[in-house]
């Protein structure tokens, strides 16, 4: 699987949700520990953009983690829930911006202005109905789900524009010195 597949397949793991029973079968810790392995495989040296997304995507996995062994409950929760549903929903969307903008980087750097002037507007869109779904859901206004299924729709175009766009050359891990393996020294 390509990295751009991987950063898709964790985006989607991390984003959707699939009940049986009330449980989401869809292990959030697993969609971001995949999004930094497909980040991983793009990182050229341990403190360029891609390390950085890969290490807060890493802190993504703990942080849903938490929220998945201590859910946000109802009105008269404690400070501590609420503080790691904010940061499950504020971590999520830094998470995804930083991971567009490491696909951005590449496109843009490969001559690939449309696809990368797509993803940037697909990055705003996620970033900013994402923000206004988190205050409206912390009780700061009244839309109904207009602004959740708009974030959701753009949500969607953007992992499917990742794994559509996963097959570039500019997409692709490193090649790395003497013919090993990416992350082999």
């Amino acid at each position: 699987m390509t990295p751009a597949a991987k950063i898709a397949t964790g985006l989607l793991l991390a984003f959707c949700v699939f009940r049986l029973n009330g449980f989401d079968v869809l292990f959030d810790p697993a969609g971001w520990m995949c999004c930094a392995t497909g980040l991983g495989q793009l990182r050229r040296s341990g403190d360029d953009l891609p390390g950085l997304a890969a290490r807060v995507a890493v802190a993504m996995a703990w942080v849903s983690a938490a929220a998945w062994l201590f859910p946000v409950a109802a009105d008269g929760e404690s400070v501590a829930r609420q503080v790691i549903g904010l940061a499950n929903g504020g971590g999520g969307l830094v998470a995804v911006w930083l991971v567009a903008e490491v696909a951005i980087a590449r496109l843009r750097a490969s001559t690939r202005e449309f696809r990368a002037g797509l993803l940037d507007v697909l990055r705003w869109a996620v970033s900013g109905l994402g923000t206004i779904a988190l205050l409206i859901d912390y009780g700061y206004g009244d839309l109904g789900g207009t602004v959740v299924i708009s974030w959701f729709g753009s949500l969607v175009a953007m992992i499917v524009a990742l794994y559509r766009w996963a097959h570039l050359p500019c997409l692709a891990p490193e090649p790395s010195p003497a013919g090993r393996p990416p992350g082999v020294r």
